[in-house]
Parts: structure tokens; C-alpha cells; sequence
């Protein structure tokens, strides 16, 4: 959320995968070359959803064309890097099958002018989805350009608790004399790939690349199941995730030149959920850093940014008040049972539309109300949602004992700054924890960006992919950590 911290599985994630299509026509045409991004919109309701997927093709394999593999983002949610399963390219039809969000796409190649027409399947619909070539974005102003001056290491590393390999970067400084310190870097919620990529945006690459000059190692990877990382992203939950991180601290712990006393976190948005709980589940966690991180429970902060959502559409308060009632409940329904029945929820989903004043009926109908959606149905019968909405920080939080910074930005509209960071602040003062730091960066939105209202529809369209008062914020906090801190905590009022 990241990015989105859960309004981002809502249509693409964990929906029902339509298995049949109508049969495209296929032609004697030469197969096609269609290497490079290809991008499209899917109207869902009101709504446009850009979709790009990014093909590439190895070229020491030939059978059945299965030489392409490929990726997607959902432009418009902040998701990037997502795996496509198989992509299966015959004569002039292309089929992709996207595991990861239970759907699927088919389409038919024309060279003039040169589109794919075709229907994006998912949760038991079909949408019109027709893709043209993209030209390369232009890089971002802070994407660093190599050649670097640091060290830059493709590596992998084993989580053997889930069975799992998983991918990364490690860059560190060159030249170094002696052991260096290191930070392990956390994404938001959604499929992530190493470098969070997002709406053209990469800040785990910005954010590594500056860090590194300043004399840290860093390692990020691609979440499980997403690029090069192995295991499956779906249904897993923040404490997957977790021990996922925990197998990168070890990793980084057996290597001579990182300083082993000095390994810390920098989580973002639900990477600053994760890290908490790493830091008392792993031996060896030195210090935290929790970027726009929540500090109040699971379920109070979908429940802020369902009502939020209302409020932006112009739903007035008192059919927000009786639509968030409705998903509260549905969403702790759901959160209690091991396994959610289908029938139940929406017997219990009914019971709660039909005792709605028919005003607020009719103005909620427009907007989907009336039945539970096969989106809706499908996060609430997802592992990750359902231990979100289960999940407390503050037990987490209130048991912190190593140095710990907070950073939030006072335009952050997913989660709420004031409410998150005072949560957080009394949780560190229960752990009777005198080394730590918050600070509210003014102007900056949910991804440290300068922003005008902060709302996640602007992130693309800032050309700054991470504010310098963030980075030197994170680097002089972390400098004062490794190198004198006996300096770097007052005690907090």
C-alpha cells in the first residue's frame, strides 16, 4: 500500500477464477513479437483500472512458445511486479493466467493497428480488456544510474521454516575496513517486488541506493512468490511475511562483512506491522525504523478507510455510519472462523441490508450495495484480511526494548497520522522505552512524497519518489544509532 494498506485486494486479489471464455478465432498469421508493456483499462463499476503487463521472452527456449514470461501491475492500486503463471502464446492468441489474483486474461493479437483485444476474467465476470504497446517511462529524477559507487549483490537466502528460497539485493558500501551495519527493508501490504514498485515509482531502490552512500548495507527482496522469490503470495499473512524477514536477518548474521551487533528494520505501512513482531520473534534485531506504520488494531483501520472511501464519494455521514456498521460486522464475522462459509456470510449480510432504512438503501445500491460482491466475498474468506482484522500492534509495540524511530507524514490519508502515531507513542512508553523518536514530516503524504491533499490517486503524478527530509531524517537517526548512542536518546517527555 504498498501502498494501499488494504483497499488494494479489494478487486484484483482473491477473487473466483472463470474458467471458460468464448473461443477467440485464431489466424495463420506469423506469431508475434510481444516483448515489452502492454497496458489497458477494465471499467469495474464507476471506475477505470489500469492494467499494464510487461512480457519478456528467453530466447533459449522454443517449445509450444511458452519462451515469454511476464508480470503485471494494477497501475491504479500501487501493485507492481505481480507473477503471471503462464502465458501461453498461439498463432496470434495470448492467454495469461494470473495464479496470484485467480484470474485470468485472454486476447487476439492485431497488427494494425497494433492492439490486443480480449476479456480480463475474474471473480465469475468478464471485462472488456483491450492493451496497447507502451513506450518506456521515463526514469524517475532519484532512480540512481549506475555505474554505482557501492557494491551491488544479486542473492538469495532461505526461509526453511516455510520451505521457501526468496530473492533479493544487497548493496554495500565498497571498500569498507570493517564490518558494516545493515537494514533489512519491509513492504507495504500487496504483492511487492524488491524495489516496491509502484505507479512508476521504485523508493525501496531510492531509499537503499541512499542509504548505502551513507555507509549502511541494505537488503531488500521480493516477497514470497512475486519476481524471483519462491512460494505463494496468496493467502499468506503478515506473520508469513515476518518470517520471511526473520530468515533475511539471519541471512544477513552470517555474513563476515555485516556488523552482526547492528542489524535493524525499516518497515514500511504494513511493514511497520511486521516489524514489531520480528524484532521479538528473531535474536539480533538492533533497532527499528516503522514508516507510516499502524498503531491502532486491524479492523479500526479498514473500518477508518471504508468510511473514508464514503465520505470521498460523497455519501452522506448517516449512510456512511450505516454502511461501516455493515462491514464491521461482516469483516469480524468472517475474522472469527477458521474457515468462513460462504452461505452464512451472506445469509448474515442479508440480514444486516435488510434491516437498513430504505433511504439508505437506495442511495447504497448505486454503490454495489444490496449483495456481497464475489471481490467482497473472496477478502473476506482471505488469511491475510482475516488475521488483519484479528491483528492488535500494540501488544507488539508495548514490549519494543530496542532503539525505534516513527516517521508519518502529515498527509498520509490512509492512515490516519494523528491517531496511528499517538497509538504507537503510548505502546513505546508501556514498553518503558526511552530510546526512541517520532517525528510528523509536514507536507508529505503515505509514501514520504510532497503532496497537495495526500490522496493515493496523486502518488503517480509526483515526480519526487521520496522526500530528502525523509531520507536524512532515516540516515542521520541511523548514524546516531551505530555510531554514538549513548547521544541519539534523550529521554521522552
Amino acid at each position: 500500500m504498498k501502498t494501499m494498506l488494504i483497499n488494494i485486494r479489494n478487486v484484483l486479489f482473491g477473487s473466483t477464477l472463470l474458467l471458460s471464455l468464448l473461443p477467440l478465432q485464431a489466424t495463420a498469421e506469423a506469431t508475434p513479437d510481444l516483448r515489452g508493456a502492454w497496458v489497458g483499462s477494465i471499467k469495474v463499476r464507476a471506475s477505470q483500472l489500469r492494467l499494464r503487463f510487461n512480457l519478456t521472452q528467453d530466447a533459449k527456449q522454443h517449445s509450444d512458445n511458452q519462451n515469454y514470461s511476464a508480470t503485471m501491475d494494477s497501475i491504479d492500486q500501487g501493485a507492481s511486479g505481480i507473477p503471471i503463471g503462464r502465458v501461453t502464446l498461439t498463432g496470434q492468441q495470448l492467454k495469461l493466467d494470473v495464479t496470484v489474483a485467480q484470474a485470468s486474461y485472454q486476447g487476439l493479437y492485431q497488427a494494425q493497428p497494433e492492439q490486443i483485444q480480449g476479456q480480463w476474467l475474474q471473480g465469475g465476470q468478464s471485462f472488456e480488456l483491450i492493451l496497447t504497446r507502451q513506450l518506456q517511462e521515463a526514469r524517475k529524477p532519484q532512480d540512481p544510474v549506475k555505474p554505482y559507487p557501492y557494491i551491488e549483490e544479486q542473492i538469495s537466502f532461505n526461509n526453511e521454516a516455510a520451505g521457501i528460497a526468496l530473492a533479493g539485493t544487497l548493496t554495500r558500501p565498497a571498500n569498507a575496513v570493517q564490518a558494516v551495519p545493515a537494514v533489512v527493508l519491509i513492504s507495504g501490504s500487496g504483492p511487492q517486488d524488491r524495489d516496491q514498485q509502484m505507479l512508476g515509482h521504485r523508493p525501496f531502490l531510492v531509499l537503499a541506493d541512499y542509504l548505502t552512500r551513507q555507509g549502511f548495507a541494505v537488503l531488500r527482496f521480493d516477497d514470497r512468490g512475486i519476481g524471483k522469490s519462491g512460494g505463494t503470495f496468496l493467502q499468506a499473512t503478515s506473520l508469513d511475511f515476518a518470517s520471511d524477514v526473520s530468515a533475511a536477518v539471519r541471512y544477513l548474521q552470517h555474513r563476515p562483512d555485516i556488523n552482526k551487533k547492528q542489524i535493524g528494520l525499516i518497515g514500511h505501512s504494513e511493514g511497520g506491522l511486521i516489524a514489531p513482531i520480528v524484532s521479538q520473534q528473531q535474536a539480533g534485531v538492533g533497532f527499528l525504523v516503522l514508516l507510516a506504520a499502524p498503531g491502532i488494531p486491524g479492523a479500526e483501520v479498514s473500518t477508518r478507510q471504508f468510511a473514508s472511501m464514503l465520505k470521498a464519494r460523497g455519501v452522506p455521514e448517516s449512510t456512511v455510519s450505516h454502511a461501516t456498521t455493515i462491514y464491521q460486522s461482516m469483516n469480524k464475522l468472517a475474522a472469527q472462523q477458521q474457515q468462513p462459509d460462504v452461505a452464512e456470510l451472506e445469509t448474515h449480510y442479508q440480514q444486516l441490508w435488510q434491516a437498513l432504512p430504505s433511504e439508505v438503501k437506495q442511495q447504497l445500491i448505486p454503490l454495489g450495495g444490496g449483495r456481497l460482491s464475489p471481490e467482497r466475498l473472496a477478502e473476506l474468506q482471505n488469511n491475510w484480511y482475516r488475521y488483519f482484522q484479528r491483528h492488535d500492534p500494540q501488544p507488539w509495540l508495548s514490549k519494543i526494548q530496542v532503539p525505534t524511530l516513527v516517521l508519518y507524514g502529515d498527509k498520509d490519508t490512509q492512515l490516519e497520522p494523528e491517531t496511528n502515531l499517538a497509538a504507537i507513542e503510548k505502546s513505546l512508553q508501556q514498553a518503558k522505552n526511552a530510546r526512541y523518536q517520532v517525528i510528523l514530516l509536514e507536507g508529505l503524504n503515505h509514501m514520504f512524497q510532497p503532496a497537495v491533499s495526500g490522496r493515493w490517486d496523486e502518488y503517480a503524478g509526483i515526480s519526487e519518489t521520496l522526500s530528502p527530509r525523509m531520507l536524512t531524517s532515516i540516515s542521520d537517526w541511523l548514524k546516531q544509532v551505530t555510531q554514538s548512542p549513548e547521544r541519539a536518546f534523550p529521554l521522552q517527555p
